[in-house]
């Protein structure tokens, strides 16, 4: 792995670490996605995109947050449907006077497999 790829794994991580604190320190998986929202004075909903080239199940939950002139507005988007690779979401939040655009993650919780009896 290139020296490029490494860091620019590691920025990941650290946005993804921000956007969700209280979720990384548990040893799992944050993966970002793909946030679209209009900078408006009134915006909404964001649109979310699987950039992850993974198939997001059924029942999964996406964070949201959105910024804004007054600070970081979050929301949680529960999948309907199973997300396909490229596939599109929308929240259902309304936004003030966003600023920044927004930033949209996943978790996956790390996975404990049990050791086979004998």
């Amino acid at each position: 792995m290139s020296t490029k790829t490494i860091l620019a794994l590691a920025a990941a991580g650290m946005i993804a670490a921000l956007a969700s604190p209280s979720l990384a320190g548990l040893n799992g998986t944050v993966v970002p996605l793909g946030c679209v929202l209009s900078s408006k004075e009134f915006a909404g909903p964001v649109e979310v995109k699987n950039t992850s080239g993974k198939l997001i199940l059924k029942g999964t939950k996406i964070t949201v947050i959105a910024y804004t002139a007054y600070g970081k507005e979050s929301e949680t988007i529960v999948l309907t449907k199973d997300l396909a690779a490229g596939g599109l979401v929308k929240g259902s939040n309304t936004y003030q006077n966003v600023s920044g655009g927004c930033t949209a993650s996943v978790y996956y919780p790390k996975i404990m497999l049990q050791p086979k009896r004998a």
